[in-house]
């Protein structure tokens, strides 16, 4: 009865080793780039599928502000299975910044 158990799940591709993170968003988000340059120097990307244990980055592009200060890195589990998403949303512009279409754009005075 075991063998048959064992069987139906590897029947039904429920192994272990077909686990992963669920892929990261795409777009990843209103205004929000992958960041070589981040914390874990791994650039994320849309739709990325990340293994476990691993991280990357995300940023807002040049003159856009996170008024709520979320955070800004995807991490997949040691389960291989849960993926904890950045909460970085552009909220608007910095100082010296304006937006001259609404929503989208963040540009220099």
């Amino acid at each position: 009865m075991k063998f048959a158990a064992i069987a139906l799940v590897f029947a039904l591709g429920l192994s272990g080793a077909n686990a992963a993170c669920p892929a990261l968003p795409s777009p990843l988000g209103n205004d929000i780039v992958g960041d070589p340059s981040g914390t874990n120097t791994a650039a994320c990307s849309a739709g990325q599928v990340l293994a476990a244990n691993a991280k990357c980055d995300v940023k807002l592009p040049t003159g856009f502000s996170d008024q709520n200060s979320g955070t800004t890195e995807y991490s997949c589990g040691s389960d291989d299975t849960t993926l904890t998403s950045a909460t970085l949303v552009a909220t608007g512009c910095v100082a010296d910044y304006h937006s001259p279409v609404s929503p989208g754009n963040c540009v220099a005075w």
